[in-house]
Parts: C-alpha cells; sequence; structure tokens
C-alpha cells in the first residue's frame, strides 16, 4: 500500500512539473508583420492580420494588448476598441488596424488606400 501511494504521489508531483500547455509570453511570441502586400479590401486575410491573431490570439489581457500596440506606434481610439498605425507615401495610405471586441479579442486588418489622381507628366 505504500509502495502505490508513494508511486501516486510521485506521479502527481512528476505531472505538475511538466511544462502545460500555458501560453507564451509577448515577448516570445512572434512580432506583428509590417512586410506583407495590403489589401485594396478589408484587409482581413493580410500577413498582418495572421501575425495579429498569432501574437494576440491566447492568455493576453486587453490591458496587454494595448499596452503592447501603442508601443509599437499604434494609435487608439477614446475607447480602446481599436488602434491604427498608418503611413501616407503621396497619393496613398496605408492602415495598420487591430481591433479589439468587447471579450478583449484582437484582430487585424491591412488596407491601402490611394486618391486615384495622378500628378501631370508635362
Amino acid at each position: 500500500m505504500k509502495q502505490v501511494f508513494a508511486f501516486v504521489v510521485v506521479a502527481c508531483l512528476s505531472a505538475c512539473a511538466l511544462p502545460g500547455h500555458a501560453d507564451l509570453p509577448l515577448a516570445e511570441r512572434a512580432a506583428l508583420d509590417f512586410s506583407g502586400k495590403a489589401a485594396s479590401d478589408m484587409g482581413e486575410n493580410t500577413a498582418f492580420s495572421r501575425s495579429v491573431a498569432a501574437r494576440y490570439g491566447n492568455g493576453l489581457s486587453r490591458d496587454d494588448i494595448l499596452a503592447d500596440v501603442q508601443a509599437q506606434g499604434f494609435s487608439c481610439d477614446a475607447d480602446e476598441t481599436s488602434c491604427t498605425r498608418t503611413k501616407v507615401v503621396e497619393a496613398c495610405a496605408e492602415a495598420w488596424i487591430v481591433d479589439l471586441d468587447e471579450a478583449g479579442a484582437a484582430s487585424g486588418r491591412h488596407i491601402l488606400r490611394c486618391m486615384g489622381a495622378l500628378a501631370d507628366d508635362e
């Protein structure tokens, strides 16, 4: 009986010591991908949107996500449901957007909009 008890104790302690399915800390997660091609539609299936899902997918609080995006140059709206980082080149504006729902889940979009006016070649 003592041997069975000792085995159970050792097995439980070993199981507790094994690495679980705990989520990686933010510092160990893949960085946001700003290198991909922007979409002319709503930009929901881009390299950036996939990197947002990977970086902010599990185990982070809303405050952690907001602090991280703001540290990367994003500006958030007043109710902190959307944060945007923009770049304007000539007549085109490129936007990387991180949206947060009420539960704190993050999604990303990468959009390119151009005015359509071309400079005269005189």
